[in-house]
């Protein structure tokens, strides 16, 4: 099993509209999601630092039962896409958990063969679907490939409460910020101890875009 974790840092604010939240409602009521433990994105909105990645978990079956333990042992954010092909999975453990829903912090993606402006907005709601969900906190573009352009317009008009980018080069990013009123408020890449990327941190840093790393323990 994998997981997610956040490389906090200060961030601006940005012009997305959020879905409005009581302050501080989707950290657990744990210790180990509280202020301290989490990063506030670019629209004022707050990340847990440490979440539980959903790649490669098996089927359906066996992604509610880890995401289940994951719940219990206080995980409070999750990590899916639709090409991992388990947010259905992701969904039944949400929905069997008895946990409310602004305690948690659940994150999607959108495929490739998925990002234009037509078809992005269909794949969200079919991820909350699956999701047994009403939005996501946070929804990313997977990879730049297709018309990314087109499906960030598409993605900033759905009821989300945060957008961004995955595995975005520095300069594909600076495209975005330069490009689009709303910066997106994340960039999920690789990064764990043999591949700090710490040229990325400082870009993200400076243009106000929280870095996720995806695989920090290497897949270990």
């Amino acid at each position: 099993m994998g997981a997610n974790t956040l490389l906090a840092q200060d961030s601006k604010a940005s012009k997305i509209a959020s879905i409005p939240y009581p302050s501080g409602a989707n950290l657990a009521n744990n210790p180990r999601f509280n202020t301290i433990s989490s990063v506030k994105l670019n629209n004022g909105i707050f990340m847990p630092i440490l979440g539980f990645g959903t790649l490669k978990l098996g089927n359906q079956k066996e992604t509610q039962k880890y995401v289940e333990q994951a719940l219990e042992v206080g995980f409070r954010l999750f990590d899916t896409a639709q090409s991992y092909g388990n947010e259905e999975g992701v969904g039944r453990a949400i929905k069997s958990s008895g946990i409310r829903r602004e305690e948690l912090f659940i994150t999607s993606k959108l495929f490739k063969a998925y990002a234009t402006e037509d078809k992005a907005g269909k794949a969200y709601d079919e991820s909350l679907k699956k999701l047994q969900i009403d939005y996501a906190d946070l929804y990313l573009i997977h990879q730049p490939v297709n018309d990314t352009y087109g499906a960030y317009r598409a993605m900033s008009e759905q009821r989300v409460r945060a957008i961004g980018v995955s595995n975005f080069s520095d300069a594909r990013l600076m495209d975005f910020v330069q490009n689009f009123e709303i910066t997106p408020a994340v960039n999920q890449i690789e990064c764990h101890p043999h591949f700090q990327q710490i040229q990325a941190q400082l870009f993200c840093q400076k243009l106000g875009v929280q870095m996720e790393a995806w695989s920090p323990l290497k897949q270990a």
